[in-house]
């Protein structure tokens, strides 16, 4: 732990018994029109920041007179060279939040045929230096101004680039992943646009000047997902990669959603595949042995429990599994053809196959997971070859193509030796034999790894550790968990060049309470970006069946923002975007609530520090809930809190309805965690009468907000019939 922070936990807990105030509030009020900056320094010597040379922002703005709006008008319109959604998408966007900071909201026209001539018009497109275009990809003006655009940057899939000539703008992306980067780019340096939550957006510039721009930038983070309900306008505007970056996957004879994960029998469904009453189908060899539930719970259904990437052994059965695969594969890629990443990921239990092969594999490489990379490297061998008949036979570019495998549970460890980065060894297979007790093993796959088993090119993995603590960043050394998944997260890097991270930001088992990664966040982000991980996905509350929680109580909207804006520039400052999130999302009550957070997260380090084995940092933390922990004294403070908020606000009723409406909202999200408390646990501390209305004020909030789960699998009704109240 950094000593500032150890230093910082101390003075905390003293205030945390006494009550006393022990925020360190940024600048709170109504005026959202300037820069809000960290009131108290916390950059520390110990932090994990990224080298530049593993990060692209590239940025020369310069301030001019030069005038962009006047009096809710403009002269400038947005020009789109190209066609799709995402372009349109781009422009709609950039109009619109021209027009909201500004009240002048810039036309928007097309020349997708780049001929310099309006779409469905005889209007010419006419450049010169007074010319006023925000433009959208348009390779035929680019050459008239005579852009001269960076040649040496590895823009990726969401990287851009922003150039000034003459009057005009010029926005130039690598891939249709770029469209919404861009478009955000140039609001936050012409704007000053921040997004906060799904109903606060921000403007801290006034729009009225045009600055010259010569921007060269990329996301830290290629792909940046967050789970829990986002609208989707919310999506765009938020910067949660917005075009689909997933094939999602269904099987032939399942019965099952759509999906991107845990899809191994969508490919290959044991229905199809391992019924023996099918003989001309009957592979069973294609699976592991053990059977059980399927990963949907449905105790009627006995399967497999995966599939078995050695086939047993049985070079005539694994070629059969192969092509069947690739077979899938290509239909699921020919019904979506934009999406550039598709998974072939395991089954959701805890186990791998174990029979011998798979178990021999296991000994000699170090994880099973080394038939699993060979197997999916035969089948990328095959789709990508596939991809390349289809853009020859069309005259088209071929399509790019990353196929995704699972690092989890069973699979979690790569087969690579060694205990620091000094001696990591990739194991090798160079014949596709094992020898193991004296006997020898014949692996089925096409190719040898004499040089160590690592993936193809468009082979990458897809790295979830779920057992990690994550109240504690990767570069933690205290527990040992993180050092061990830090060590596994190089081990893979090793293997790979195309890595996603999946981590948690939730305890599925008790939604509404607070799950201490608020800071943690930053240096695991930071520790990703440092191991060349390029999609980060937190998982937090969701939608499950026909429940969900459409909020995320204990401060998840900051969590949100933090999730979706980190990973755009990992070394931006923890303190920073606390003070900039307070002052905007809670405007005047920020000082209040920003008391409450404080008070809350020192006390969750108490509890950390003092019940180590309950309070662990895991996604399953099981008994964090019981009321020893959560005292009706603490529970009442920060309600107190709460009120002191409510009453901050209550000015803008009458003023400002809607506003006003936002704030309240704001604050009553933050009230569910310590009422339920009270609520469910101290119901003798006050009258018969007043719990009861307690209870039915609880209801009719979450009714309201939309809170319908209070676990995975649990909804928040059993307590509502418990009560009594519905």
């Amino acid at each position: 732990m950094m000593k500032k922070r150890i230093i910082a936990l101390l003075l905390g807990l003293i205030t945390v018994f006494s009550f006393a105030a022990c925020a360190k509030t940024g600048a709170a009020g109504g005026d959202t029109r300037r820069d809000y900056t960290s009131t108290v320094e916390r950059t520390d010597p110990d932090e994990h920041y990224v080298g530049g040379e593993k990060t692209l922002h590239r940025k020369t703005i310069t301030e001019t007179d030069r005038v962009f709006t006047s009096d809710g008008k403009t002269d400038y319109a947005i020009l789109v060279g190209a066609s799709g959604e995402e372009v349109g998408k781009a422009a709609t966007f950039l109009s619109g939040q021209i027009g909201a900071c500004t009240g002048a909201y810039p036309s928007i026209v097309f020349d997708t045929d780049q001929d310099l001539v309006v779409d469905g018009s005889e209007e010419e497109i006419v450049w010169n230096n007074e010319a006023k275009y925000l433009v959208l990809s348009h390779e035929a003006l680019e050459r008239q101004a005579g852009v001269q655009w960076a040649s040496d940057a590895d823009l990726s899939y969401s990287g851009y680039m922003i150039k000034s000539v003459g009057n005009s703008v010029f926005m130039k992306v690598n891939s249709v992943y770029g469209y919404q980067t861009v478009s955000q780019s140039f609001c936050r340096e012409v704007l000053g646009y921040e997004w906060y939550a799904e109903d606060t957006n921000v403007f801290t510039k006034s729009g009225s000047t045009l600055p010259d721009m010569d921007i060269v930038e990329k996301p830290d983070f290629d792909f940046i997902y967050r789970s829990g309900y986002v609208s989707t306008g919310g999506k765009f505007a938020s910067g949660q990669t917005d075009n689909e970056t997933f094939v999602m996957t269904q099987g032939e004879t399942v019965a099952t959603d759509s999906k991107f994960v845990h899809n191994s029998y969508d490919y290959l469904p044991p229905e199809k595949y391992c019924d023996e009453s099918n003989p001309a189908q009957y592979h069973p060899k294609w699976y592991s042995d053990k059977a059980g539930i399927d990963a949907n719970r449905d105790p009627l259904n006995i399967v497999p429990h995966q599939l078995c990437y050695s086939c047993h052994g049985d070079a005539e059965e694994y070629e059969l599994m192969l092509q069947t695969a690739a077979e899938s594969m290509m239909k699921f890629l020919q019904k979506q053809p934009s999406p550039c990443t598709i998974t072939f990921t395991q089954q959701d239990v805890w186990t791998a196959c174990d029979c011998e092969t798979c178990t021999a594999a296991t000994e000699a490489f170090g994880s099973v997971a080394s038939t699993y990379i060979m197997f999916l490297n035969d089948l990328d061998d095959i789709v990508q070859k596939k991809l390349q008949e289809e853009a020859d036979e069309t005259g088209t570019p071929k399509r790019e193509l990353t196929i995704l495998f699972f690092a989890y549970r069973a699979t979690k460890d790569a087969p690579v030796s060694g205990n620091s980065k000094e001696d990591y060894a990739v194991a090798k297979n160079p014949d596709n034999k094992i020898v193991l007790d004296g006997k020898t093993y014949t692996l089925p796959y096409k190719k040898t790894y004499p040089d160590g088993i690592r993936c193809n090119e468009n082979v990458g993995c897809f790295w979830a550790p779920i057992e990690a603590q994550y109240n504690k960043s990767f570069y933690d050394e205290s527990s040992g968990t993180n050092e061990t998944f830090r060590t596994n997260l190089e081990k893979w890097g090793l293997v790979t060049d195309k890595l996603y991270a999946w981590i948690y930001d939730t305890n599925f088992v008790d939604f509404l309470f607070p799950f201490n990664s608020y800071d943690s966040l930053f240096e695991t982000v930071r520790c990703l970006k440092e191991n060349n991980a390029t999609f980060i996905f937190g998982q937090a509350q969701g939608i499950y069946g026909s429940y969900g929680n459409y909020v995320t109580t204990c401060f998840g909207s900051f969590k949100t923002y933090c999730n979706l804006t980190v990973p755009f520039d990992v070394n931006q400052n923890y303190g920073t975007l606390t003070d900039k999130w307070f002052a905007n999302y809670f405007r005047d009550a920020a000082a209040p609530m920003r008391e409450f957070y404080e008070k809350m997260a020192t006390y969750l380090r108490l509890l950390e520090e003092k019940y180590p084995q309950i309070f662990t940092g895991s996604q399953k933390d099981a008994f964090i809930s019981q009321p020893q922990y959560w005292p009706v004294a603490l529970m009442e403070d920060w309600l107190a809190l709460c009120d002191k908020a409510y009453a901050a606000v209550a000015k803008y009723e009458a003023s400002d309805a809607e506003l006003y409406a936002v704030l309240v909202r704001h604050i009553k999200i933050e009230t569910i965690f310590p009422r339920f408390v009270i609520c469910e646990n101290y119901g003798g501390y006050y009258t018969n009468a007043q719990i009861g209305q307690f209870r039915q004020e609880f209801y009719d909030d979450c009714q309201e907000l939309g809170i319908q789960l209070y676990s995975e699998h649990v909804p928040i009704s059993t307590w509502f019939e418990k009560w009594g109240v519905i």
